[in-house]
């Protein structure tokens, strides 16, 4: 497949997130070499394609969403530790992202994480400034900085999971009702945009 054509692909997947498009995007981007660590992360979250790849090297599903969020930093997924920390980082804004989006007005220390993650994602040097100046306490803020810096992978994904749970608790008791299919769903929609549209067009 012409890098034109693999161009339109992805941008017609992102469009639509249409799950046979994703199918076929990724078994182009399989054709072209992705990247083996990239490949273990779509798996992990779950794309068919990538499973069906992998067969018995797969990884079994996770229903917990925090837990799932957690097995982002462990096991094979941490051998490639600069990805799995952003992987992390990226379940937490996707999380507060959803809480934005459903709130009249979000709480300002979740605006101020938001910002300082975001912060982290373009310049991971500079943003220890931002994320020293939120609060250490059990605040979406603190659950950043423990999985932005610390130097354990297990840390930061237990950080990351804690995280989580304090967001869907957030969610829950705006909406008055269960948000774990909604908040999987955006953690899902934004790992795996990341993970397969931030690829390049070398084979691996």
């Amino acid at each position: 497949m012409r890098d034109e054509d693999l161009r339109d692909l992805e941008r017609a997947w992102l469009a639509t997130r249409d799950p046979e498009l994703e199918q076929t995007y990724l078994q182009a981007l399989l054709r072209r070499g992705l990247p083996r660590p990239r490949l273990l992360l779509a798996a992990y979250l779950g794309v068919d394609a990538a499973l069906e790849f992998l067969g018995d090297e797969g990884f079994p599903e996770e229903p917990d969403t925090a837990a799932w969020v957690r097995g982002l930093g462990h096991g094979r997924l941490a051998r490639s530790s600069d990805l799995a920390r952003e992987s992390l980082v990226r379940a937490l804004l996707a999380a507060w992202a959803l809480e934005v989006q459903s709130a009249e007005a979000a709480a300002p220390e979740v605006l101020a994480a938001q910002a300082a993650g975001l912060a982290w994602l373009r310049d991971r040097a500079q943003a220890r400034e931002a994320l020293a100046e939120l609060r250490e306490q059990s605040t979406p803020g603190d659950a950043l900085r423990r999985v932005a810096l610390s130097p354990q992978l297990r840390r930061a994904g237990s950080a990351a999971a804690e995280g989580v749970r304090q967001s869907a608790a957030r969610l829950r008791a705006a909406q008055g009702r269960s948000v774990r299919a909604p908040l999987r769903s955006a953690i899902f929609t934004g790992l795996v945009g990341w993970t397969l549209a931030s690829v390049g067009w070398e084979p691996a």
